[in-house]
C-alpha cells in the first residue's frame, strides 16, 4: 500500500469515528432521552423543555449531513491518484461511512432521529432536512 493510500484509509477511519460519535449522540437524544419521555409527559411539557434547542439541534445535524459534500468535493478535486497514463482518480472511500451506500443508511438514520426529535417536541414538522446527495465516485461507473 503506498503512502498516500494509508494515509486515506487513515484519515477514512478518523471520518468513521467522527460520525459514529455523532450517530451515537442523536441515537442517544432520542432513543434514550426524548422518546421515552413521550411516554411519560405531555408534549407541551416537551416543548417547554426542548423548544429552545431544537434549532440547535437542526443546524448540528444538517451541517453534519451536508458536511460531507464538502469532503466529497476536497477529495474529487484535491485527493488524486495517477493511474498509467496520466489519468487522475480521486482516491476511494476505502469502505468508510463516507462511501455511497454506508452514508446513505447513516444519513438517513440521523435525520430519521432528527425528524423523530421535531415532532415529539412540537408535535408537527416545521423543519426541512437537508437532501441526501450520494454519487458514485468519480472514475467509477
Amino acid at each position: 500500500m503506498t503512502l498516500a493510500r494509508k494515509h486515506g484509509a487513515n484519515s477514512a477511519r478518523l471520518w468513521d469515528v467522527y460520525f459514529l460519535m455523532f450517530s451515537n449522540l442523536m441515537e442517544c437524544l432520542w432513543d434514550d432521552y426524548v422518546k421515552p419521555l413521550g411516554g411519560a409527559r405531555n408534549r407541551k411539557d416537551i416543548e417547554q423543555e426542548f423548544g429552545p434547542d431544537l434549532d440547535a439541534i437542526h443546524e448540528l445535524c444538517d451541517s453534519m449531513i451536508l458536511y460531507r459534500e464538502r469532503i466529497e468535493r476536497v477529495r474529487n478535486e484535491k485527493c488524486l491518484r495517477r493511474e498509467p497514463g496520466g489519468r487522475k482518480i480521486p482516491i476511494g472511500s476505502f469502505h468508510s461511512v463516507l462511501g455511497p451506500v454506508n452514508w446513505q443508511r447513516y444519513a438517513i438514520a440521523v435525520q430519521t432521529r432528527q425528524v423523530n426529535v421535531e415532532r415529539a417536541v412540537l408535535g408537527h414538522m416545521d423543519h426541512h432536512v437537508p437532501e441526501i446527495h450520494v454519487q458514485p465516485p468519480l472514475g467509477h461507473i
